[in-house]
């Protein structure tokens, strides 16, 4: 039991045990302080000031806003240089703690739907909220505190590069070894396109608006498998170099391929796909799933057993269904989906953009 009810106010206490990260009762609050931040707060003095500061600069028409998520996105951001928030190394252990300390106090609203706790509203009018000497940050500051919360723990590894580039098939093959270069070079498609260009020059089949189409193009562009059908059309001649492009486009296959720092670049077939991650329920337990960190170099049994010590909680590894399918999936018990999107970006530079986050 959480403490809380669906309205806010406070439930009859239970004794029940204490199931996941965001479910328990509070220890007498910490007052808060509208001392300016520094290194050498406390950890609950830090955390105090940081969810102050969240409160104030978040707007009312975000709220409700799930406990998990006001955590990662208004919370930590707001973290001063040279520090870390972790709600883990404060005297309330947890965020379920902390928030049900601030609901007793009638500082804020809170709800558990299903073991989904959310901030639904902020006492503006009330004298912690008041007496908080609130500074803006400058409009720059939460993305420069995110970096640098690497500084509290591990160092900021350099990023990734994801980009977008092309393989060709079967049939432009023969186009691409006239041009010495790889029957399987996997390239931007400006750097494909040139190959085509330099072909036509090669070969002399014209630079004005129409280009001849010899043997080798014919073969690239418009052969199909299977032949030709009874009763189609000649393929043509010549063409503009407009519906070539389009042609040799089409002939090419798309890749996924991510650069890392001191490491080979992974290559992936078809277009871009992000890290997944969901939350859930099951047998009780909220669940956090990470699938799809292959394509970053994530070492993934490293980061089960980093975030398993970090967040005090059970996390495994496993196989995703499917005989061809090489992909593990990540579990972490608990809403952790602010520390994962947190770990990634300090520990393999993973962009915020390249992680969608579902629940």
């Amino acid at each position: 039991d959480t403490g809380f009810s669906e309205s806010g106010s406070a439930a009859p206490p239970a004794a029940a045990a204490e199931p996941e990260a965001c479910k328990d009762e509070a220890p007498p609050p910490v007052a808060e302080s509208s001392a300016p931040a520094t290194a050498d707060m406390s950890p609950d003095e830090l955390f105090e000031h940081c969810f102050m500061m969240a409160l104030h600069g978040t707007e009312d028409s975000k709220f409700p806003y799930e406990a998990s998520k006001f955590y990662a996105n208004e919370i930590q951001p707001r973290r001063p240089e040279g520090t870390t928030v972790d709600v883990k190394k404060t005297s309330h252990k947890n965020l379920g703690k902390f928030l049900n300390a601030k609901r007793k106090l009638k500082l804020i609203d809170v709800v558990d739907k299903k073991g989904v706790i959310s901030v639904t509203k902020v006492n503006r009018d009330h004298p912690a909220y008041t007496s908080f000497e609130y500074s803006p940050p400058a409009e720059a500051a939460p993305a420069a505190a995110a970096k640098d919360g690497a500084k509290g723990g591990a160092s900021k590894k350099p990023g990734p590069k994801v980009l977008q580039m092309w393989k060709p098939t079967h049939y432009m093959e023969p186009l691409y070894v006239a041009c010495g270069r790889s029957k399987g070079a996997i390239l931007p498609l400006a750097d494909a396109l040139k190959i085509l260009h330099e072909y036509i020059e090669k070969n002399d089949l014209g630079g004005g608006e129409m280009i001849k189409i010899d043997e080798t193009l014919q073969n690239a562009l418009y052969k199909v498998a299977g032949g030709k059908k009874k009763g189609a059309a000649e393929d043509p001649t010549e063409a503009v170099a407009a519906e070539l492009e389009a042609r040799f486009q089409e002939r090419l296959t798309e890749f996924t391929v991510v650069e890392l720092p001191n490491a080979p670049r992974i290559e992936k077939k078809g277009p871009f796909q992000p890290i997944l991650i969901t939350t859930t329920r099951k047998g009780g337990h909220n669940l956090t799933r990470a699938t799809g960190l292959e394509l970053f170099g994530v070492d993934i049994e490293r980061m089960a057993q980093e975030l398993k010590k970090k967040l005090n909680c059970t996390t495994s590894v496993e196989d995703l269904p499917g005989k061809q399918v090489k992909e593990k999936l990540l579990q972490v018990q608990g809403y952790c989906e602010g520390e994962i999107i947190e770990y990634l970006k300090n520990e393999y530079g993973v962009e915020k953009k390249w992680v969608d986050v579902k629940n």
